[in-house]
């Protein structure tokens, strides 16, 4: 289908008419140009572009799931409704045509304008539905603009408008319903009988009460919820054929397994659903870690907004991630952090004397000597995200160090990014010469498909070549959760340490299980690899081998 283009706009007091005009016709003609100019929505970007192309089409069957906050509402419960009932006039498609836009075009127009149309907006709080009808009460009564451009369905003294029913003028060239509002606004369970519309958007029907409901009672109220949404269906005509002609727009965040949305998206395929995650990598047009609408939700205010809430109501807020309280296995208190800290810090770097020292962080009224990471038992491991793994993006290098005597585990280096092959090879021995490494553990599959050209080369050309020390390949989901749920005793006895730069590990310790989960998985195969949780007699074989490995080492000057 053709793109409006958008007309320049002239200044109405040199060209009143031409003004008129371009503001009438780009309204038509775009979605958002008609909620950010004409209703004086000022504070949309580009991300409600995006959000308002879903709803420019005429088979709309569509959940959209938008963060709290990013004005989903706004776009899809005042812009979408008020825009649906515009007219599209004679002298409307006349002009249209003489800027170049064809048939097909004048025929979407026809469809998505009807100053006769009639849209049920329906909410789970009925004072909530009849708040949203406010913000089109201000549009008809006092926006001046709005008005002006469209005068010929500016309701008068004959048309109803009240909170739950708002009549605009209606175009009498051409049939119309003079039963049913062009605005009806109800809560959930209210009575239907006698409604008819061409449209309904649902905007949160299934709230808190519903949410907790499914929680912590019976499941009712999800129950009563999901069978009103089909009962709305029946407010809509129908062809002889039994085909639904109205549109059906639902809007509201994930809450749970069990929710709307998830029903919908079992039983009703013929739903499409655009789901997007405040901090990004939801979609192509939305990297991770890449806030979707950093105008008003930057990162530093969606961290904030996460401390606030906690993981289950941010997630579902503002990710839309569906996960169960039960299912937030991991706290991130459990976390411990550490320092670099120099032994020395008024001799030269390169003196031998001024060895690296792990100080760390104060917790729970605990303090831990400085230690020197050439006590620990060091290993790294490279995991590769590749077509096969699940929710990663990331490939990930990571330096763990076991201390046998306190059976603390600290990160002391973690890379992790979404780059080439070669990148990430060229990390992999930065990161292995810094700590003295001389092997590596990755993937067989990797090994021996994926990364073999790149480390064979790479070995060529060092004077220092690595050792591979390959993993088994098992990545179905049960592995892979339960190499990372396997965490969860070590985290909660305060076991590992980390350094309060590697925020992708703690993020990740916050919101499993929803979201990405490439440090975790990578963590995962490191307890593989380590001796932590082993029975006191095999530790006690350990720490003697420990030790003599120890005397027998190999290392720069604190081990870095």
């Amino acid at each position: 289908m053709q793109k409006w283009v958008e007309l320049p706009v002239p200044d109405p007091r040199e060209d009143p008419v031409g003004f008129r005009d371009a503001i009438r016709l780009n309204s038509l003609g775009s979605l958002f140009f008609f909620t950010h100019v004409t209703l004086r929505k000022d504070r949309l970007a580009l991300l409600h572009q995006q959000m308002c192309s879903w709803l420019e089409t005429e088979d709309l069957h569509l959940v959209m799931e938008v963060p709290m906050g990013h004005f989903k509402t706004t776009i899809g419960s005042i812009g979408y409704p008020i825009w649906s009932a515009l007219p599209f006039s004679p002298y409307d498609e006349e002009q249209m045509r003489a800027l170049g836009y064809g048939d097909a075009w004048c025929r979407f127009m026809a469809k998505m304008h009807n100053a006769n149309t009639r849209t049920l907006i329906t909410h789970e709080i009925e004072d909530r539905a009849t708040d949203m009808g406010k913000e089109v009460d201000d549009a008809y009564e006092n926006n001046d603009l709005f008005r002006t451009v469209f005068e010929e369905i500016i309701p008068d003294s004959s048309c109803v408008w009240n909170d739950h029913s708002k009549y605009q003028k209606r175009d009498r060239r051409f049939p119309f319903d003079a039963t049913n509002p062009t605005f009806s606004y109800r809560g959930v369970g209210q009575a239907l009988q006698g409604v008819r519309a061409d449209r309904t958007i649902q905007d949160d029907n299934f709230g808190r009460a519903a949410q907790q409901n499914m929680l912590d009672g019976d499941g009712k109220i999800g129950d009563s919820v999901w069978r009103w949404h089909g009962q709305l269906s029946t407010r809509l005509d129908r062809t002889r054929d039994g085909k639904v002609l109205g549109q059906q727009l639902v809007i509201g965040n994930r809450w749970g397994h069990d929710d709307l949305n998830s029903r919908i998206k079992k039983n009703q395929p013929h739903f499409s659903f655009e789901t997007h995650d405040a901090e990004g990598g939801c979609c192509p047009l939305h990297p991770h870690n890449t806030p979707i609408f950093p105008e008003e939700w930057p990162l530093p205010a969606l961290k904030q907004k996460h401390a606030d809430l906690g993981n289950y109501d941010y997630f579902h807020f503002y990710r839309n991630k569906s996960i169960l309280p039960t299912e937030c296995i991991f706290d991130e208190t459990w976390l411990r952090y550490f320092r670099f800290k120099q032994s020395a810090p008024d001799l030269e770097l390169d003196d031998p004397r001024n060895v690296l020292l792990i100080e760390h962080e104060s917790a729970d009224g605990k303090v831990f000597d400085d230690l020197s990471p050439g006590s620990l038992s060091i290993k790294m491991l490279v995991d590769i995200a590749h077509a096969k793994k699940i929710k990663r993006c990331d490939h990930v290098i990571l330096v763990l160090g076991y201390d046998p005597v306190s059976y603390h585990l600290y990160v002391l280096d973690l890379w992790a990014e979404a780059t080439g092959y070669s990148e990430l090879v060229a990390n992999v021995y930065k990161i292995a010469h810094r700590w003295r490494m001389r092997d590596f553990f990755l993937e067989t599959v990797a090994a021996q498909n994926i990364l073999k050209f790149y480390l064979d080369e790479r070995n060529q050309r060092e004077g220092n070549p690595l050792m591979v020390n390959e993993l088994p390949y098992d990545n179905s989901e049960n592995a892979k959760k339960n190499r990372i749920e396997a965490l969860e005793p070590v985290l909660r006895n305060n076991q590992i340490w980390a350094h309060r730069s590697q925020a992708k590990l703690v993020d990740q310790v916050r919101s499993y299980p929803a979201g990405l989960v490439d440090v975790l998985d990578t963590f995962g195969y490191m307890l593989k690899i380590t001796d932590v949780g082993i029975s006191n007699s095999e530790l006690m074989k350990f720490l003697s081998s420990q030790y003599s490995d120890f005397e027998n080492r190999s290392v720069g000057s604190g081990g870095y």
